[in-house]
């Protein structure tokens, strides 16, 4: 017999490989492949590298007051990119520049940086994570519950913080997941802290949300069904 040749009746009688062994080996593996990924809010924006910005620090020396303007124009800039403005901000605003220029700052350079990066952050808050989509995650968040099957829950916004989409502004569209559930499962009221496990999907959805005082529309650009619900002691 050359060294490529094999004795066929060895091989025939050769004990097989039990079923059950292989049976808990596929089962092991197909488990291992359905590990849900630890996942934080964080996770669900686009890394956003903003440009440096040269005048926000407040040096040593800076007066109180000139603290206060380089806080309200923060603010300010904010508020505008909300489209929230008045007579009495930009009044205020007046008051603000005359202080910064007078104690050595370029207050008209820093609303532009301010502006600058307030406007990145808006876009990147309508980014998806695409490498997300498809992938089995395990996030905390807040159920806000969008229908019910009996006076239980099966669909539900998860949000990053208590109260949010009932106070404005309405969080971004990537802090946002529509989740659907084949189980209903009981709630203590709104905004029950929970720990949701599925696969995650990065298709955009609108949802109406019903209040008392009337219904609000939000654009959830996460969608997820759920294969466990958990409470979550925060």
């Amino acid at each position: 017999m050359t060294g490529h040749d094999y004795n066929l009746s060895t091989m025939k009688h050769r004990p097989q490989f039990p079923q059950y062994l292989l049976a808990v080996f596929l089962l092991a593996f197909s488990a291992a492949g359905m590990t849900e990924e630890k996942t934080s809010w964080e996770d669900l924006s686009p890394k956003l590298e903003l440009p440096r910005f040269r005048l926000a620090a407040v040096v040593p020396g800076t007066s109180l007051q000139n603290r206060r303007d380089l806080f309200y124009l923060r603010n300010l800039v904010w508020q505008r990119g909300m489209g929230q403005e008045s007579e009495e901000m930009t009044d205020r605003e007046k008051q603000a520049i005359a202080s910064l220029e007078t104690g050595g700052f370029d207050a008209e350079g820093i609303i532009r940086e301010m502006t600058e990066r307030d406007r990145l952050r808006r876009a990147n808050d309508n980014k998806l994570v695409e490498a997300l989509d498809g992938r089995r995650i395990q996030i905390a968040g807040y159920l806000l519950p969008i229908e019910f099957s009996g006076d239980k829950v099966v669909e539900f916004l998860l949000v990053a913080e208590d109260g949010a989409c009932v106070h404005t502004p309405v969080p971004p569209l990537n802090q946002l997941i529509h989740v659907t559930s084949n189980e209903a499962f009981e709630i203590e009221g709104l905004f029950t802290p929970v720990v949701v496990s599925g696969v995650i999907s990065t298709s955009s959805s609108q949802q109406s949300i019903s209040y008392s005082d009337g219904v609000v529309d939000v654009v959830a650009g996460y969608s997820m069904l759920a294969s466990r619900v958990e409470a979550f002691e925060n």
